[in-house]
């Protein structure tokens, strides 16, 4: 996976949601165009779901594809502080 903006998200740039900001943008939106594409889907109900780094990467798509995406469950992720 290729976190967008090198994994930084900040006030300058807080939903860095682009083509350019990661190379896994093509390949999501892609996905999200085969399940329109295909009457066997129900391209209203697309659920993402993760665990640890997979997790971060549901959020970062929920968010960029938030038109796309009905809901996200996340498990075992976030900031940690150690020492």
């Amino acid at each position: 996976l290729e976190f967008p903006n090198d994994g930084i998200i900040n006030p300058d740039n807080p939903t860095p949601c682009s083509p350019s900001d990661s190379r896994e943008y093509g390949y999501i939106e892609g996905v999200f165009n085969l399940i329109d594409s295909l009457s066997s889907l129900e391209a209203s109900k697309v659920f993402l779901h993760g665990f640890s780094a997979n997790s971060m990467f549901a959020a970062y798509m929920g968010v960029c594809f938030a038109d796309r995406v009905r809901g996200i469950w996340q498990g075992g992720s976030g900031l940690a502080k150690t020492g």
